[in-house]
Protein backbone atom coordinates (compact mmCIF):
# COMPACT_ATOMS: atom_id res chain seq x y z
CA UNK A 1 0.00 0.00 0.00
CA UNK A 2 1.05 3.57 -0.55
CA UNK A 3 -1.35 5.73 1.39
CA UNK A 4 -0.98 8.64 3.73
CA UNK A 5 -2.09 8.82 7.33
CA UNK A 6 -4.17 11.86 6.45
CA UNK A 7 -7.74 11.71 7.71
CA UNK A 8 -9.88 13.72 5.34
CA UNK A 9 -12.67 13.83 7.89
CA UNK A 10 -10.64 15.62 10.55
CA UNK A 11 -11.76 19.12 11.36
CA UNK A 12 -9.41 21.86 10.30
CA UNK A 13 -9.13 23.01 13.93
CA UNK A 14 -6.68 20.22 14.71
CA UNK A 15 -4.28 21.25 11.94
CA UNK A 16 -2.70 23.87 14.21
CA UNK A 17 -1.36 21.19 16.58
CA UNK A 18 1.96 19.64 15.56
CA UNK A 19 3.43 16.84 17.66
CA UNK A 20 7.22 17.10 18.25
CA UNK A 21 9.18 14.35 16.49
CA UNK A 22 10.53 12.91 19.76
CA UNK A 23 7.14 11.29 20.45
CA UNK A 24 6.48 9.41 17.16
CA UNK A 25 10.18 8.50 17.06
CA UNK A 26 9.92 6.87 20.49
CA UNK A 27 6.82 4.92 19.52
CA UNK A 28 8.50 3.65 16.37
CA UNK A 29 11.51 2.54 18.45
CA UNK A 30 9.18 0.49 20.64
CA UNK A 31 7.56 -1.08 17.58
CA UNK A 32 10.96 -1.91 16.03
CA UNK A 33 12.10 -3.64 19.21
CA UNK A 34 9.00 -5.81 18.98
CA UNK A 35 9.55 -6.93 15.41
CA UNK A 36 7.62 -4.23 13.53
CA UNK A 37 9.86 -2.20 11.25
CA UNK A 38 9.23 1.53 10.84
CA UNK A 39 8.49 0.92 7.15
CA UNK A 40 5.74 -1.54 8.03
CA UNK A 41 4.26 0.70 10.69
CA UNK A 42 4.34 3.84 8.56
CA UNK A 43 3.02 1.90 5.58
CA UNK A 44 4.37 3.96 2.73
CA UNK A 45 4.18 7.38 4.33
CA UNK A 46 7.03 9.53 3.01
CA UNK A 47 8.97 10.00 6.25
CA UNK A 48 12.20 8.28 5.24
CA UNK A 49 15.41 10.04 4.31
CA UNK A 50 18.70 8.82 2.88
CA UNK A 51 18.03 5.17 3.61
CA UNK A 52 17.83 5.96 7.33
CA UNK A 53 14.39 6.19 8.87
CA UNK A 54 13.67 9.25 10.87
CA UNK A 55 10.48 11.02 11.77
CA UNK A 56 9.64 14.68 11.52
CA UNK A 57 7.05 16.55 13.53
CA UNK A 58 3.56 15.16 12.88
CA UNK A 59 0.18 16.79 12.70
CA UNK A 60 -2.56 15.35 14.86
CA UNK A 61 -4.30 13.45 12.05
CA UNK A 62 -1.10 11.55 11.25
CA UNK A 63 -0.29 11.06 14.91
CA UNK A 64 -3.67 9.51 15.70
CA UNK A 65 -3.30 7.13 12.77
CA UNK A 66 0.15 6.16 14.03
CA UNK A 67 -1.34 5.43 17.46
CA UNK A 68 -4.04 3.35 15.79
CA UNK A 69 -1.40 1.19 14.11
CA UNK A 70 0.56 0.74 17.30
CA UNK A 71 -2.49 -0.12 19.39
CA UNK A 72 -3.34 -2.79 16.83
CA UNK A 73 0.19 -4.18 16.66
CA UNK A 74 0.95 -3.91 20.39
CA UNK A 75 -2.37 -4.14 22.24
CA UNK A 76 -2.86 -4.12 26.00
CA UNK A 77 0.73 -3.26 26.93
CA UNK A 78 0.47 0.43 27.77
CA UNK A 79 2.45 1.97 24.93
CA UNK A 80 1.77 5.48 26.27
CA UNK A 81 3.31 4.61 29.60
CA UNK A 82 6.17 2.76 27.90
CA UNK A 83 6.96 5.75 25.66
CA UNK A 84 6.78 8.18 28.57
CA UNK A 85 9.13 6.00 30.60
CA UNK A 86 11.69 6.17 27.78
CA UNK A 87 11.60 9.97 27.66
CA UNK A 88 13.72 11.43 30.47
CA UNK A 89 13.94 15.21 30.88
CA UNK A 90 17.04 15.29 28.67
CA UNK A 91 14.86 14.20 25.74
CA UNK A 92 13.27 17.66 25.80
CA UNK A 93 16.39 19.70 25.18
CA UNK A 94 16.72 23.06 26.88
CA UNK A 95 13.42 22.67 28.73
CA UNK A 96 14.59 19.40 30.27
CA UNK A 97 17.91 20.99 31.22
CA UNK A 98 16.12 23.93 32.85
CA UNK A 99 14.01 21.59 34.95
CA UNK A 100 16.89 19.37 36.01
CA UNK A 101 19.16 22.28 36.98
CA UNK A 102 16.46 24.22 38.87
CA UNK A 103 17.32 25.26 42.45
CA UNK A 104 14.16 23.66 43.89
CA UNK A 105 11.21 21.53 42.86
CA UNK A 106 9.05 24.67 42.95
CA UNK A 107 11.41 26.50 40.59
CA UNK A 108 11.30 23.54 38.20
CA UNK A 109 7.51 23.66 38.23
CA UNK A 110 7.53 27.38 37.45
CA UNK A 111 9.76 26.81 34.40
CA UNK A 112 7.67 23.82 33.35
CA UNK A 113 4.58 26.04 33.26
CA UNK A 114 6.44 28.88 31.58
CA UNK A 115 7.83 26.83 28.69
CA UNK A 116 5.29 24.00 28.53
CA UNK A 117 4.11 25.16 25.10
CA UNK A 118 7.49 24.26 23.58
CA UNK A 119 6.84 20.52 23.90
CA UNK A 120 3.40 19.99 25.44
CA UNK A 121 1.70 20.72 22.15
CA UNK A 122 -2.08 20.49 22.33
CA UNK A 123 -1.98 19.71 26.06
CA UNK A 124 -3.12 22.05 28.78
CA UNK A 125 -1.15 22.11 32.03
CA UNK A 126 -2.61 23.64 35.18
CA UNK A 127 -1.19 23.73 38.69
CA UNK A 128 -3.08 24.18 41.93
CA UNK A 129 -2.13 23.90 45.57
CA UNK A 130 -4.87 22.83 47.95
CA UNK A 131 -5.34 20.65 51.04
CA UNK A 132 -1.61 20.20 51.45
CA UNK A 133 -1.02 18.95 47.90
CA UNK A 134 0.39 20.43 44.72
CA UNK A 135 -1.48 18.98 41.74
CA UNK A 136 -0.33 19.15 38.11
CA UNK A 137 -3.33 18.49 35.87
CA UNK A 138 -3.13 17.65 32.17
CA UNK A 139 -5.81 17.49 29.51
CA UNK A 140 -6.01 17.58 25.73
CA UNK A 141 -7.09 20.77 23.97
CA UNK A 142 -8.97 19.00 21.17
CA UNK A 143 -11.22 15.97 20.88
CA UNK A 144 -9.53 12.65 20.13
CA UNK A 145 -10.71 9.09 20.35
CA UNK A 146 -10.89 7.79 23.89
CA UNK A 147 -8.11 5.25 23.45
CA UNK A 148 -5.85 7.85 21.83
CA UNK A 149 -6.49 10.23 24.70
CA UNK A 150 -5.48 7.55 27.16
CA UNK A 151 -2.18 6.92 25.34
CA UNK A 152 -1.34 10.62 24.99
CA UNK A 153 -2.08 11.53 28.61
CA UNK A 154 -0.41 8.41 29.97
CA UNK A 155 2.74 9.30 28.06
CA UNK A 156 2.70 12.95 29.15
CA UNK A 157 2.08 12.19 32.81
CA UNK A 158 4.79 9.56 32.87
CA UNK A 159 7.22 12.10 31.35
CA UNK A 160 6.28 14.55 34.11
CA UNK A 161 6.73 11.86 36.73
CA UNK A 162 10.20 10.96 35.44
CA UNK A 163 11.19 14.61 35.46
CA UNK A 164 10.12 15.41 39.00
CA UNK A 165 11.40 12.23 40.64
CA UNK A 166 14.76 13.05 39.04
CA UNK A 167 14.75 16.20 41.17
CA UNK A 168 13.89 14.54 44.47
CA UNK A 169 13.66 10.92 45.59
CA UNK A 170 11.04 12.04 48.12
CA UNK A 171 8.67 12.76 45.25
CA UNK A 172 9.00 9.15 44.14
CA UNK A 173 7.96 8.00 47.60
CA UNK A 174 5.20 10.52 48.34
CA UNK A 175 3.85 11.43 44.89
CA UNK A 176 0.79 9.91 43.24
CA UNK A 177 -0.49 9.65 39.67
CA UNK A 178 -4.25 9.88 39.08
CA UNK A 179 -5.89 8.75 35.83
CA UNK A 180 -9.55 9.24 34.88
CA UNK A 181 -10.16 5.87 33.20
CA UNK A 182 -10.67 2.33 34.54
CA UNK A 183 -7.62 0.29 35.46
CA UNK A 184 -6.17 -1.38 32.33
CA UNK A 185 -4.64 -4.84 32.04
CA UNK A 186 -1.18 -3.36 32.52
CA UNK A 187 -2.15 -1.49 35.71
CA UNK A 188 0.15 -3.67 37.80
CA UNK A 189 3.11 -2.71 35.58
CA UNK A 190 2.38 0.97 36.15
CA UNK A 191 2.41 0.51 39.91
CA UNK A 192 5.64 -1.47 39.77
CA UNK A 193 7.37 1.46 38.05
CA UNK A 194 5.55 4.47 39.47
CA UNK A 195 4.23 3.35 42.83
CA UNK A 196 0.98 5.05 43.81
CA UNK A 197 -1.41 5.08 40.84
CA UNK A 198 -5.17 5.61 41.16
CA UNK A 199 -7.73 4.98 38.41
CA UNK A 200 -11.27 6.29 37.84
CA UNK A 201 -10.18 9.68 39.18
CA UNK A 202 -11.97 12.90 38.29
CA UNK A 203 -8.94 14.26 36.40
CA UNK A 204 -5.55 13.19 35.08
CA UNK A 205 -2.85 14.58 37.30
CA UNK A 206 0.36 14.03 39.20
CA UNK A 207 0.32 15.31 42.75
CA UNK A 208 2.60 15.44 45.74
CA UNK A 209 2.72 17.12 49.19
CA UNK A 210 3.10 20.85 48.63
CA UNK A 211 5.91 21.21 51.18
CA UNK A 212 8.11 19.39 48.66
CA UNK A 213 8.03 22.48 46.43
CA UNK A 214 10.80 23.79 48.70
CA UNK A 215 12.85 20.62 48.27
CA UNK A 216 16.31 21.37 46.78
CA UNK A 217 16.87 19.76 43.40
CA UNK A 218 19.38 16.93 43.41
CA UNK A 219 20.94 18.27 40.20
CA UNK A 220 20.74 22.01 40.87
CA UNK A 221 23.26 24.12 38.96
CA UNK A 222 22.90 27.89 38.80
CA UNK A 223 24.96 28.36 35.63
CA UNK A 224 23.24 25.50 33.82
CA UNK A 225 19.86 26.84 34.99
CA UNK A 226 20.46 30.33 33.58
CA UNK A 227 21.85 28.97 30.31
CA UNK A 228 18.94 26.56 29.87
CA UNK A 229 16.36 29.30 30.42
CA UNK A 230 18.15 31.49 27.89
CA UNK A 231 18.07 28.61 25.38
CA UNK A 232 14.36 28.12 26.04
CA UNK A 233 13.78 31.78 25.31
CA UNK A 234 15.74 31.47 22.05
CA UNK A 235 13.74 28.39 21.07
CA UNK A 236 10.52 30.17 21.94
CA UNK A 237 11.47 33.12 19.74
CA UNK A 238 12.66 30.87 16.90
CA UNK A 239 9.60 28.64 16.68
CA UNK A 240 7.49 31.62 17.44
CA UNK A 241 5.31 31.74 20.48
CA UNK A 242 3.90 34.71 18.65
CA UNK A 243 3.12 32.37 15.75
CA UNK A 244 0.39 30.84 17.86
CA UNK A 245 -2.80 32.73 17.13
CA UNK A 246 -4.55 34.54 19.94
CA UNK A 247 -7.42 32.08 19.53
CA UNK A 248 -5.08 29.15 20.24
CA UNK A 249 -3.64 30.95 23.28
CA UNK A 250 -7.17 31.49 24.58
CA UNK A 251 -8.02 27.82 24.07
CA UNK A 252 -4.95 26.88 26.07
CA UNK A 253 -6.22 28.91 29.01
CA UNK A 254 -9.80 27.62 28.86
CA UNK A 255 -9.18 24.70 31.19
CA UNK A 256 -12.16 23.19 33.00
CA UNK A 257 -11.60 23.32 36.74
CA UNK A 258 -13.96 22.44 39.56
CA UNK A 259 -15.20 26.04 39.58
CA UNK A 260 -15.81 26.04 35.82
CA UNK A 261 -13.94 27.89 33.07
CA UNK A 262 -12.07 31.17 33.52
CA UNK A 263 -14.09 34.17 32.34
CA UNK A 264 -13.05 36.56 29.58
CA UNK A 265 -11.36 39.03 31.93
CA UNK A 266 -9.50 36.21 33.71
CA UNK A 267 -8.21 34.85 30.38
CA UNK A 268 -7.07 38.34 29.40
CA UNK A 269 -5.08 38.60 32.64
CA UNK A 270 -3.58 35.16 32.12
CA UNK A 271 -2.41 36.29 28.67
CA UNK A 272 -1.09 39.59 30.05
CA UNK A 273 -3.49 41.60 27.88
CA UNK A 274 -6.21 44.09 28.59
CA UNK A 275 -9.74 42.84 27.81
CA UNK A 276 -9.93 45.45 25.05
CA UNK A 277 -6.72 44.16 23.41
CA UNK A 278 -7.85 40.55 23.64
CA UNK A 279 -11.23 41.35 22.12
CA UNK A 280 -9.61 43.28 19.27
CA UNK A 281 -7.13 40.50 18.45
CA UNK A 282 -9.86 37.88 18.39
CA UNK A 283 -11.93 40.09 16.08
CA UNK A 284 -8.91 40.44 13.78
CA UNK A 285 -8.72 36.64 13.60
CA UNK A 286 -12.41 36.39 12.78
CA UNK A 287 -13.52 34.79 16.02
CA UNK A 288 -14.75 35.71 19.49
CA UNK A 289 -14.43 34.45 23.03
CA UNK A 290 -17.91 32.90 23.16
CA UNK A 291 -17.21 30.80 20.08
CA UNK A 292 -13.92 29.52 21.53
CA UNK A 293 -15.67 28.73 24.81
CA UNK A 294 -18.29 26.70 22.95
CA UNK A 295 -15.56 24.77 21.13
CA UNK A 296 -13.96 24.00 24.47
CA UNK A 297 -17.28 23.01 26.05
CA UNK A 298 -17.92 20.62 23.17
CA UNK A 299 -14.48 19.04 23.58
CA UNK A 300 -14.96 18.58 27.30
CA UNK A 301 -18.54 17.36 26.89
CA UNK A 302 -17.38 14.57 24.58
CA UNK A 303 -14.76 13.54 27.13
CA UNK A 304 -17.12 13.65 30.11
CA UNK A 305 -19.86 11.73 28.30
CA UNK A 306 -17.42 8.82 28.02
CA UNK A 307 -17.76 8.50 31.80
CA UNK A 308 -20.97 6.59 32.42
CA UNK A 309 -20.76 7.36 36.14
CA UNK A 310 -21.64 11.00 35.42
CA UNK A 311 -25.26 11.91 34.75
CA UNK A 312 -25.91 14.23 31.80
CA UNK A 313 -27.38 16.81 34.19
CA UNK A 314 -24.18 16.78 36.24
CA UNK A 315 -22.08 17.23 33.09
CA UNK A 316 -24.25 20.19 32.05
CA UNK A 317 -23.60 21.88 35.41
CA UNK A 318 -19.86 21.17 35.23
CA UNK A 319 -19.74 22.86 31.82
CA UNK A 320 -21.56 25.96 33.08
CA UNK A 321 -25.13 25.20 31.97
CA UNK A 322 -27.53 25.82 34.84
CA UNK A 323 -30.38 24.43 32.71
CA UNK A 324 -29.70 20.92 31.29
CA UNK A 325 -32.09 21.66 28.41
CA UNK A 326 -29.77 24.44 27.23
CA UNK A 327 -26.86 22.00 27.25
CA UNK A 328 -28.89 19.49 25.23
CA UNK A 329 -29.76 22.13 22.62
CA UNK A 330 -26.15 23.27 22.38
CA UNK A 331 -24.89 19.70 22.06
CA UNK A 332 -27.38 18.99 19.27
CA UNK A 333 -26.01 22.00 17.39
CA UNK A 334 -22.45 20.71 17.88
CA UNK A 335 -22.97 17.03 17.11
CA UNK A 336 -26.42 16.61 15.56
CA UNK A 337 -27.64 14.38 18.40
CA UNK A 338 -28.50 14.67 22.08
CA UNK A 339 -25.89 13.96 24.78
CA UNK A 340 -27.73 10.75 25.72
CA UNK A 341 -27.79 9.59 22.10
CA UNK A 342 -24.07 10.28 21.76
CA UNK A 343 -23.31 8.38 24.97
CA UNK A 344 -25.40 5.38 23.91
CA UNK A 345 -23.72 5.30 20.50
CA UNK A 346 -20.31 5.25 22.22
CA UNK A 347 -21.44 2.44 24.54
CA UNK A 348 -22.63 0.40 21.57
CA UNK A 349 -19.15 0.68 20.01
CA UNK A 350 -17.43 -0.86 23.04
Amino acid sequence: MNRSFKNAGRKHSTAKWVVPAVFPQTYLNIAAENGHSPDAVLDGVDLLAGGMWRVHDMDIADYECLLDRLLTLLPDRGIGFEAGWRLPPTAFGSLGQALLSSPTVGDALIQCQRFWHLYGVGLSLSVETDDGYCSITLDILFHVQRRHRQVILECALTCLYRCFVSLSSTLQRDGEMLLDWPEPIYGKKLREHIGAVSFNASRCQYRFPDHLLQEPSALSNSIGYRNAIEQCLHKEAFQGKQALSTAVLVEQKLVLEEGGYPCFDQVARLLHMTPRTLRRRLQQEGTRFGRLLQTTQCRDALRLLERTDLEVQKIALMLGYTEPANFTRAFQQWRGQTPSQYRQARINLT
